[in-house]
């Protein structure tokens, strides 16, 4: 689709009893139309969801179950919505949220909703990089908009359209309509293909495979919401070449369904080393290279690069750096000479000194005994700090355990960075998530640190003592872990 001036854009917000778009309902919605910039329609009404609004809503939203006695089932608004959005984008905040709760509402009364969306905190992250926070709260303590009652859709909708006009000033009219273009999102597939390989697919957590007609596997990913996700993956408008041929190839979806997003990002990171898809990001090879440290003659901080393919309990404290590659090591290194000045001969680039770094005027002489090894050694610590293997974050091993309102779940237990156990739960029986213990790797390091050096946690974390560590052979969980 091609947005220029004339090509109107509707701004959207809902409220909703929660945030599944397969068991929870609309009970607001507000909407504005504009052409050329200008308003040109308005509509905002409560609707009657047919189901008690939750506390945690009231207490967000202000809405009481009360106020929706009297108001429109949203069969009743369908038309009204749908002549607003005619012709025109769907603008809205976190876009696939609302799109995929007006097409689910639709769809309940036998209605299909096609319709271009554009997600404004994704050109918000296009336009302002350089802000941290993108969530509507901060847009409009940044941005001093007239915010009205917030939590309430035609005043949300309304902050939009203050956010796009200022976008519209800071960047002038071509520019906008150039990143406008770049996020708007439509539909490539037959809506009855899609529908079809859509159905069954739970709006949770979990991992999913995308299959062509012959069943040869695409794509594997994962998501908090799956559902959502894969909607997006019909709904980009430009994708590049290879996205493009997956999505006119996907035929057919498998999922499997996880207790939040730590085990989805562990089982994708093991289905993808076993199934290797064909489109994606390709799993790293079994093997990785470490700058191993060691002090040297004179008292000089050496390394040398190694290729390995795991690192044995006590080892990390050696690493001075991991990388994917020995290419990647050499590429590092070579930049950390030249920005810190230091030797290539201490930092196991080359092996007989003096190093060709001393000779180009950047190696201050560490490999021939002229600097002195305390100042090489304090500027060496500091290059390699940012490369180094981050420190275990607990005291001992720990059990991770992250499970969804059902009892659906799983219990990693984990230490120094190896995953030794993966257990899976139905919130009855338990079984093997994955094959585990996962050696130290260079890809699970990598997933597990980003995950348990976060400040905000969304699972539950259990130290454990030893003899809690030898009882969980054979899945006999201790039973403060259990599942119940």
């Amino acid at each position: 689709m091609q947005i220029d001036r004339s090509t109107p854009l509707i701004y959207v917000d809902l409220e909703t009893t929660g945030t599944s778009v397969r068991q929870h309902r609309v009970i607001e919605v507000g909407i504005l139309r504009t052409e050329k910039g200008v308003v040109t329609d308005e509509y905002s009404t409560l609707i009657d969801p047919g189901e008690p609004v939750p506390p945690f809503v009231t207490g967000l939203t202000g809405i009481r179950s009360d106020m929706l006695v009297g108001a429109p089932p949203f069969s009743h608004t369908a038309n009204r919505i749908r002549s607003l959005l005619e012709g025109g984008v769907l603008v809205a905040h976190n876009a696939h949220f609302d799109h995929g709760f007006l097409v689910e509402e639709f769809k309940r009364i036998g209605m299909e909703l096609l319709v271009p969306y554009l997600c404004t905190a994704q050109l918000s992250r296009r336009i302002f990089p350089e802000e941290q926070r993108h969530s509507l709260d901060a847009i409009i303590e940044r941005y001093a908009f007239d915010a009205g009652a917030r939590h309430r859709a035609f005043d949300d909708a309304r902050v939009l359209v203050q956010l796009m006009e200022y976008i519209r000033e800071r960047l002038g009219e071509r520019e906008l309509h150039i990143a406008l273009q770049e996020h708007v999102h439509t539909h490539h597939l037959m809506p009855r293909v899609q529908e079809d390989m859509l159905r069954s697919v739970p709006d949770r957590p979990g991992v999913y495979s995308l299959f062509d007609q012959y069943g040869a596997l695409l794509y594997i990913g994962r998501s908090r919401n799956m559902l959502t996700r894969l909607r997006a993956h019909f709904a980009k408008d430009h994708p590049p070449g290879p996205a493009k041929d997956m999505i006119t190839r996907m035929r057919s979806v498998q999922y499997q369904v996880t207790g939040g997003e730590f085990g989805a990002m562990l089982l994708e990171s093991h289905q993808k080393k076993l199934h290797h898809p064909e489109y994606g990001t390709s799993p790293l090879p079994g093997t990785f290279t470490i700058a191993r440290e060691f002090t040297g003659d004179g008292g000089y901080h050496s390394s040398t690069i190694e290729e390995v393919d795991t690192l044995a309990p006590g080892q990390e404290r050696s690493v001075v750096g991991i990388f994917r590659s020995r290419d990647h090591a050499t590429t590092v290194l070579t930049s950390l000479v030249k920005d810190h000045e230091l030797c290539k001969c201490r930092i196991g680039l080359e092996a007989e000194a003096p190093c060709s770094a001393l000779g180009e005027g950047v190696c201050r002489g560490a490999c021939i005994g002229k600097e002195k090894h305390r100042h090489y050694n304090r500027r060496s610590m500091s290059a390699c700090a940012r490369f180094r293997l981050k420190e275990w974050p607990f005291e001992g091993p720990v059990a991770i355990e992250e499970r969804d309102s059902t009892g659906v779940g799983e219990l990693f237990i984990i230490d120094r960075w190896r995953v030794l156990s993966a257990l899976h739960t139905d919130g009855e029986h338990w079984e093997q998530f994955v094959p585990a213990p996962i050696p130290f790797e260079y890809e699970t390091y990598h997933l597990l640190a980003q995950e348990l050096l976060r400040k905000r946690r969304r699972y539950v974390v259990h130290d454990l003592s030893q003899k809690q560590l030898l009882d969980t052979d054979g899945f006999n969980i201790p039973e403060p872990l259990r599942i119940v």
